[in-house]
């Protein structure tokens, strides 16, 4: 069985609803991150989010051999300094039945042996064990632990894991992180890690950072919480994922948008003649929101709404001239109705900047 039909096949845990408050906003911010990183790293990766962990990564897109899960647990105690043994253990003084925070770790062993690269228990939180303590690292592994240490853990794990033939396989592969991002500044954190990846990796000089960073944690927040169980891979993908492929192309697209600013003067003065001060003043605006809504695949209405544009532009003459306004609203009108676009939805002036934008390229 290959390990996305393993993933398909394997039961999701009950799931609370939609994920909201600032330890989700915290787990969004920590993907982003987290895809930061697999991308820099130059080789294949598929970031799943909300299924089977609170984030688990792939080694292949294609044909996935191992999984690292990564559980994210904040900790917002002002009087609690580290995470101690029995944080793990506790399952807590609920009357429904839950699993501690070691027996969900050991449940992805479980459920996923022999695919497992590594089990990540992550938090803005040290850990802190008789030994060891994450102040001087930021990684602890279950290995690191006393004997007394892990036999306690083992207490409480190893009812769940029901393995006949245990060699400690689990002590390999559990591992603890202190994450770099604070529970005060995790935004802040983010964005200015963004600031750098986007420079660095594109071109443009005119990336509206702030705009692309709210578009790239609002997808991820859209496929955390979205509440469908893929059954296909191509599902799955789709729907729960992002792979470095997705990833890469939705950086050339930020590229490619990017560029548009510098053109804006351009177009600016090839419609100034047509169009007045307040006009232009609102096309400049809708067309900055354009170019960074287009980065977002999933806004189906908006990508039909171009692919309609672009096949109207096929038809026209080399040189509208003086026909450019008039030619514009013809477009404008047959776009809204022949694909019921409300006001509501774009204005005439998201749908000018549509129109200029796909005549510019």
């Amino acid at each position: 069985m290959d390990l996305y039909t393993r993933i398909l096949n394997t039961p999701q845990r009950e799931n609370a609803g939609a994920l909201a408050g600032n330890r989700f906003q915290y787990q969004y911010h920590w993907a982003l991150l987290k895809l930061l990183k697999l991308f820099e790293t130059q080789e294949d990766f598929v970031l799943l989010l909300e299924f089977c962990e609170d984030i688990i990564v792939l080694d292949s897109s294609d044909d996935p051999k191992e999984i690292d899960f990564y559980q994210i647990k904040t900790n917002a105690k002002a009087n609690s300094f580290y995470w101690n043994l029995s944080d793990f253990t506790n399952a807590g003084t609920s009357k429904k039945p839950k699993q501690s925070f070691a027996q969900k770790l050991i449940d992805n062993f479980i459920r996923y042996e022999g695919n497992i690269k590594q089990i990540h228990f992550v938090s803005n939180k040290h850990f802190k064990f008789k030994e060891v303590n994450t102040l001087s690292s930021n990684v602890v592994s279950l290995e690191s632990l006393t004997d007394d240490e892990f036999k306690k853990i083992q207490e409480n794990i190893c009812s769940n894991c029901k393995q006949g033939n245990c060699n400690n396989e689990c002590k390999k592969l559990i591992v603890f992180n202190v994450s770099e991002l604070s529970l005060e500044n995790f935004r802040q954190t983010c964005l200015g890690i963004l600031y750098e990846f986007l420079d660095k990796h594109c071109n443009s000089k005119s990336i509206k950072h702030k705009a692309i960073y709210e578009t790239l944690i609002s997808e991820i927040e859209r496929k955390s919480n979205l509440e469908k169980i893929p059954d296909k891979k191509e599902e799955l993908i789709k729907l729960k994922s992002i792979t470095r492929q997705q990833f890469l192309q939705q950086l050339m697209l930020i590229d490619r948008n990017s560029q548009m600013y510098y053109e804006w003067n351009i177009i600016h003065t090839d419609i100034a003649q047509h169009f007045n001060m307040i006009e232009t003043a609102k096309i400049k605006k809708a067309f900055e929101k354009l170019i960074v809504d287009v980065l977002n695949p999933d806004n189906l209405i908006l990508h039909d709404i171009i692919s309609f544009v672009q096949l109207k532009l096929s038809n026209i003459e080399d040189s509208l001239n003086d026909n450019v306004k008039k030619f514009i609203h013809e477009v404008v009108v047959d776009t809204r109705s022949t694909k019921k676009v409300s006001t509501n939805i774009y204005d005439d002036y998201y749908l000018i900047a549509i129109i200029l934008r796909e005549l510019k390229k």
